[in-house]
C-alpha cells in the first residue's frame, strides 16, 4: 500500500456550482445562477422583526477582495433603519475547492452592550457549528433575537446531541494548564459577558442556548 497522501480534486460540475451561486450574488445574473436561492443562508429575528424583511440582495452594499493567493473575500453590509442592527456577511471563495466559508456579524449602533452581546452570540454560534453539527453544513442553526421589557434574550438552536453541561463548567480555561489550549473558552466567554447563560437539552430536537442580558436600569 503506498504512503502517498491522498488528495482530493474538486470535480468541474461542483466548481460551476458554486461560481453559479457567487455570479447570483456577485456578478451578473445568468440562467444558471437564477436557479440558485436570492435569500441569505442565514437568518434570525429582533423582536418581532424577522432579518428576511431587511436582508435584501438587491439592498446590500457589496465589495469583491482582488482575489490574492487561493481565496478572494466577498462582502455583503445591511442595515435596518427599523432596529438600527448592522449585519455583515463575509465570504470565503476557495479558487480550488467547491466550498465557501461565511461569518455573519450583527451589530446594534444604539447599544452599550453591543460587544458583550455580539461576542457572546458569535461563540454559541460557533459551538452549534463546531461541537452541536461537527462542521455539517447541513444542518440549519436558528438564532432568535427577543426584547422582553428588562432584557434581551438570544436564543441560538443547534440540532446536534446536545453534552454535558456539568462536566463542561467543571473545567477552568484560566488555570495554568488550560490557559494555552487552543479551544474551550466559548463557554467561559458566554457566561462572564452575558447575565444569564442557560443550556436546554431535549431528545430528539437538539440543544438552545440562552444568553440573557438585562437592561442596566433594570439591575
Amino acid at each position: 500500500m503506498s504512503d502517498a497522501p491522498h488528495t482530493t480534486k474538486a470535480g468541474t460540475a461542483e466548481m460551476q456550482f458554486v461560481r453559479a451561486w457567487l455570479d447570483g450574488w456577485f456578478g451578473a445574473a445568468t440562467a444558471e445562477s437564477d436557479r440558485h436561492s436570492a435569500d441569505a443562508p442565514f437568518s434570525f429575528t429582533c423582536g418581532a422583526r424577522s432579518s428576511r424583511e431587511w436582508l435584501k440582495l438587491a439592498d446590500a452594499h457589496r465589495t469583491t477582495g482582488d482575489g490574492a493567493g487561493n481565496r478572494r473575500l466577498h462582502q455583503l453590509r445591511w442595515r435596518d433603519a427599523a432596529t438600527g442592527l448592522a449585519c455583515v456577511m463575509e465570504l470565503t471563495e476557495f479558487h480550488d475547492f467547491p466550498a465557501m466559508e461565511w461569518v455573519v456579524r450583527v451589530r446594534n449602533d444604539g447599544s452599550a452592550e453591543t460587544d458583550a452581546i455580539a461576542n457572546s452570540v458569535v461563540e454559541a454560534g460557533t459551538n452549534a457549528i463546531q461541537h452541536g453539527h461537527h462542521y455539517d453544513a447541513r444542518l440549519p442553526v436558528d438564532m432568535i433575537f427577543e426584547v422582553r421589557g428588562d432584557r434581551l434574550c438570544v436564543r441560538v438552536h443547534d440540532v446536534g446531541p446536545g453534552f454535558d453541561v456539568a462536566k463542561v463548567l467543571s473545567a477552568d480555561p484560566t488555570s495554568p494548564e488550560s490557559i494555552l489550549a487552543p479551544r474551550g473558552r466559548g463557554i467561559f466567554i458566554m457566561k462572564s459577558l452575558m447575565d444569564e447563560v442557560e443550556f436546554v437539552m431535549s431528545p430528539g430536537s437538539g440543544t438552545t442556548a440562552v444568553l440573557t442580558k438585562y437592561h442596566r436600569a433594570a439591575r
